[in-house]
């Protein structure tokens, strides 16, 4: 299917890209162009088990496919990695040339008789609407091809000055948050976990905030993401454990029933080799102390990093540390992997509560979810409950605890530890 064409032997280094851009601008006659990148998705992982031959005919498989996509007419070029460069004369397919590279691209190569299947990402950016010079030309697509690997693969995003101000922003943001390390600006706040069966406060969630001196209230979905990207969730994380820790135990000393402080642990944090010793540490020798420490993990997570995660869980739970798993029913929701992890807690994700009044078969689903739960000796919380009907329903479905704004909102630990007082001692 695919005809094979003289390729370009030269792989383009950025500022020998940068030169071949400026040759087409001054040829480009008033017209709009367009230019890609192109990413392999998958490419490294044959190229590392099949060797660096292989390697090459794949590459150069991909070339042929991207010139009968586009054109010999179009510039196709080799950049270093495993990146395409593509230069479209007319600006305005871009999205659908886009399109037609992806599905090109996916289309299995047989070598070996081996079945290769890669994906690919597609950043792209107009010239000249998005830029008015080489350069410009090349950071502008860097910035859509950034956002595109973000979201997956098999995606194309072409760029707009808005992704070019939100990269500015979050640049900002990412000093502003080292600055907040630094300082101490980043507090605690707790949502209690109700024990449905005793009426009392079971536990709570510890969740991060930033006060910001001059914007404010910065909302977690703004800051997480890029403390995992610059590997600042490294420190944020020690100091909501440390922080956490020390508050549970300070409450659990008041005697009013056992209590369980839930810290979530983030994706990027899979890869730090020192995690275990660091909430070792933390925890220090004791088991019964240990207990009070509940580490969340999603469920998407552990379906990801599987072997990692059953490997950093059994260790903890040799510690004492017990182990939850949020969002249950929104990921894979494989029951194939639940007796291979120690879990002590599943909780049922908020977007059945969402539901859960409207469609007579998420109240069933959630029936099943509790009961598989038990089966399985785990205990089952339901997050997101936030009316009275809510809370009953669970109750009838004989799950164990819940958690939402029905219970209450996330406290500052002087109204959380009033709440447990008023809770627990009645």
């Amino acid at each position: 299917m695919w005809k094979k064409v003289k390729r370009r032997k030269a792989v383009l280094n950025r500022s020998s890209f940068i030169k071949e851009l400026k040759k087409i601008i001054l040829k480009q006659q008033s017209r709009k162009l367009a230019l890609l990148l192109v990413d392999l998705k998958g490419f490294y992982r044959f190229n590392d088990l099949m060797g660096y031959d292989i390697g090459n005919i794949i590459l150069n498989a991909m070339y042929d496919r991207l010139v009968f996509c586009v054109g010999t007419k179009n510039l196709v070029t080799f950049l270093e990695g495993a990146t395409f460069g593509v230069v479209l004369d007319r600006a305005s397919t871009v999205e659908a040339r886009a399109h037609q590279i992806i599905k090109a691209l996916e289309v299995p190569l047989v070598i070996n008789n081996t079945e290769i299947c890669l994906g690919s990402c597609v950043g792209a950016a107009v010239y000249p609407d998005n830029a008015t010079t080489a350069e410009e030309w090349v950071n502008c697509v860097d910035i859509a091809m950034a956002k595109a690997k973000k979201i997956g693969k098999d995606v194309c995003v072409v760029f707009s000055n808005q992704m070019k101000q939100d990269m500015e922003n979050q640049l900002i943001l990412e000093n502003d948050m080292r600055k907040a390390l630094a300082e101490k600006q980043f507090f605690l706040e707790y949502q209690p976990q109700l024990d449905l069966n005793t009426g009392k406060i079971a536990g709570f969630e510890a969740l991060v905030r930033w006060m910001h001196p001059e914007k404010g209230l910065i909302s977690p979905m703004a800051f997480i993401e890029i403390a995992e990207e610059t590997g600042m969730i490294k420190p944020l994380f020690e100091y909501v454990l440390e922080t956490a820790f020390e508050q549970i135990k300070a409450w659990n000393k008041l005697k009013l029933g056992k209590l369980t402080m839930a810290v979530n642990l983030s994706a990027a944090q899979f890869g730090d080799e020192a995690l275990l010793a660091k909430i070792e540490n933390v925890i220090g020798k004791g088991k019964g102390v240990a207990s009070y420490l509940e580490i969340e993990v999603t469920e998407s997570l552990l379906m990801e990093h599987l072997d990692e995660a059953a490997n950093l869980l059994d260790s903890l739970v040799k510690k004492g540390v017990r182990i939850a798993m949020d969002d249950f029913g929104t990921g894979y929701s494989s029951l194939s992997y639940l007796h291979q992890l120690p879990i002590h807690k599943i909780k049922i994700d908020k977007s059945f509560m969402h539901l859960l009044d409207e469609r007579k078969k998420t109240g069933e689903i959630i029936h099943a979810i509790v009961n598989l739960g038990h089966a399985l000796e785990m205990e089952v919380l339901a997050e997101g409950c936030e009316t009275k009907k809510q809370l009953n329903s669970l109750k009838k479905f004989g799950c164990d605890s819940v958690q939402g704004f029905y219970v209450a909102r996330p406290l500052s630990k002087e109204k959380a530890q009033e709440m447990l007082l008023k809770y627990n001692t009645k």
